[in-house]
């Protein structure tokens, strides 16, 4: 079922507006994180509770209970169709003070990053260590891991940080290692080939056109309808200053 997920298509230069010229057909796929496959049970015995029409909305044959909501129920891992192995609270605790470890920066790059986050320094004292952390970086190309939660009874998230080519410091959230959904086999892997000339590559960079900084944008429905309304402010704001006079 095709989805925003995942495309099949064609890469192109357009050459000066005269002509597109095609570089082989490509499939995009999501590296995404993948999601545990649970069901909700009845708390007491496991059972997967009856939905029902009226009054409360699940009903445990089993415990002849009745559960008010979806969040009554304990989430679970599903046995069978009508059982589940309830899933443990988590117990972890909001982290105040975060470790840090090494990791070659090569290693890190071939990591599946989910989002990022700006890093800022509250101190003088993290201003400093944050200067000396991306020296660190760039002349002995090292990634900082560390492991944090956000709130008590969180989820556990792995990051490393890294500097960027405009010198901003970002720290980079990774998909766990054992969480990552398998790459396809047939991933195209950077090879050197020797056969690829440097004048081949040089005239292909020619003819692909420089994008422009606004081209780095898109814009949403939204976005659009909000242009609209500040387009038109001033002239609302200039109707209403006429019917106060």
């Amino acid at each position: 079922m095709p989805s925003d997920e995942t495309w099949s298509g064609e890469l192109s230069i357009n050459l000066a507006g005269l002509q597109s010229v095609g570089l082989g057909k490509i499939h995009l796929i999501k590296l995404e994180e993948t999601e545990p496959k649970t069901v909700r049970v009845c708390p007491q015995c496991g059972n997967v509770p009856k939905r029902v029409p009226h009054g409360a909305e699940y009903h445990c044959e089993a415990c002849n209970k009745d559960f008010n909501t979806w969040h009554s129920l304990a989430q679970a891992i599903p046995i069978d169709r009508e059982k589940g192995l309830p899933i443990p609270r988590r117990e972890t605790q909001k982290v105040d003070k975060a470790e840090v470890s090494l990791l070659d920066l090569k290693k890190a790059m071939g990591l599946v990053t989910k989002r990022e986050y700006a890093i800022v320094a509250l101190d003088e004292k993290a201003k400093k260590n944050m200067q000396k952390l991306g020296v660190m970086i760039r002349e002995f190309k090292k990634a900082i891991v560390f492991k944090l939660v956000f709130s008590k009874g969180g989820d556990e998230h792995l990051f490393y940080i890294t500097v960027n080519d405009d010198n901003s410091m970002r720290a980079k959230e990774i998909i766990p290692i054992n969480k990552v959904k398998s790459f396809p086999k047939e991933i195209e892997v950077f090879v050197e080939d020797q056969s690829i000339s440097g004048q081949e590559v040089k005239q292909l960079m020619d003819s692909i056109p420089e994008i422009q900084p606004d081209q780095l944008k898109l814009e949403t429905e939204y976005d659009k309808l909000q242009k609209q309304i500040e387009e038109t402010t001033p002239e609302i704001e200039e109707i209403a200053k006429k019917m106060k006079e």
